[in-house]
């Protein structure tokens, strides 16, 4: 394939993704821009951070043709038929020394009886996304240099997330799904970083586990999940929409219960809630933040969402002064943190 060939291929797969929406809003077409230049390779690294899915997908026209479906309808019917897990005790422990205001030392005894918590905590510190002066080699000085709260909420993520790493078979496009939660991780840290927010890492941990319900959802019903995929591919419909067609419910809702059962921070159930409503989001700290976070690895087509849908959100990015060039510049050379965070999270893979 020539040169010009890769660059109109690139674009049709850009023009697909964007179909749904007018470019004519500047914020659409700002998205449109970098996920074409990156598309393009005007910003990959190498390897790139995007993914495709190739697993063969069921007939959506003739599953539908069925009217097979599984509501999960009311709440109390979603937390009997999915199963929700229980609070890992880990978790559990985090959650009660934050709230005490525990020590430092505390902190760094919970996190250190897991030895594998440890070393993806430290490799985090270490990784691109801090870019420290020196090593970081343990615990305590992490904390020193990023704070019980940091360190706390870096600790919760991972575990969360790496606890459901193998929960869905493997026809599933479980690498994307992942790749897709750590993009908007790294994203949503960028932001609160450049907006001047307090303890960056919770906007870090909220985009990290935004789209857990998706995965749960995946995990329990894996043959309808995988309609939903293919009514996205054969129908053009975005996932969240599709789930809504198959459950009466989406994986934002389904998160949101797990979180508030686990009486995980607002910021976490809330952005788990509101990822895909830029209305709700607004004048919500760290839905805010996930909110854009989102919609730019779907821009950027790091994720199983292959349809660009989202609102602009202009109210959103005014709130949060979003402009233009710190955009290109958050996203240009990303690559790097995105598989420093994914090999640090998910060692072995990718």
């Amino acid at each position: 394939m020539t040169e010009e060939e890769k660059r109109h291929a690139a674009q049709e797969r850009v023009d697909r993704r964007f179909m749904g929406v007018s470019r004519d809003n500047p914020i659409t077409a700002l998205m449109y821009s970098l996920a074409l230049e990156r598309e393009q390779g005007e910003f990959a690294g190498e390897p790139c951070f995007t993914d495709t899915m190739h697993q063969p997908l069921p007939n959506a026209q003739q599953y539908l043709q069925m009217k097979s479906k599984v509501s999960l309808l009311p709440l109390d019917t979603l937390k009997e038929k999915m199963k929700l897990p229980s609070m890992p005790h880990v978790v559990m422990q985090l959650q009660s020394a934050i709230m005490r205001e525990a020590s430092s030392h505390e902190i760094a005894s919970i996190i250190g009886l897991d030895p594998k918590l440890t070393a993806a905590v430290l490799s985090l510190v270490n990784s691109p996304l801090y870019a420290m002066p020196s090593k970081v080699e343990s615990l305590e000085r992490a904390i020193t240099v990023i704070g019980n709260n940091g360190v706390s909420s870096l600790a919760l993520g991972v575990y969360l997330l790496s606890m459901f790493e193998d929960t869905a078979p493997q026809e599933l496009p479980l690498e994307t799904f992942w790749k897709h939660s750590i993009a908007s991780a790294v994203l949503a840290n960028k932001i609160a970083r450049l907006c001047n927010k307090p303890e960056p890492e919770r906007f870090l941990v909220a985009g990290l586990l935004h789209d857990l319900g998706q995965i749960l959802l995946f995990s329990r019903y894996p043959s309808l999940a995988r309609v939903t995929l293919a009514m996205q591919q054969e129908l053009d419909m975005p996932l969240h929409e599709a789930e809504y067609v198959l459950f009466d419910v989406d994986h934002t809702t389904i998160g949101g219960v797990l979180f508030g059962e686990w009486s995980l921070p607002r910021s976490i159930v809330n952005s788990a809630l509101y990822h895909h409503d830029a209305e709700a989001s607004l004048g919500h700290e760290a839905p805010e933040v996930v909110y854009v976070a989102n919609q730019m690895a779907t821009a950027l087509g790091i994720g199983c969402n292959q349809l660009y849908t989202a609102d602009p959100g202009e109210a959103i990015w005014e709130s949060l002064g979003l402009r233009e060039e710190d955009v290109r510049a958050m996203v240009q050379n990303v690559d790097e943190q995105l598989w420093a965070m994914f090999h640090t999270i998910f060692p072995g893979k990718g």
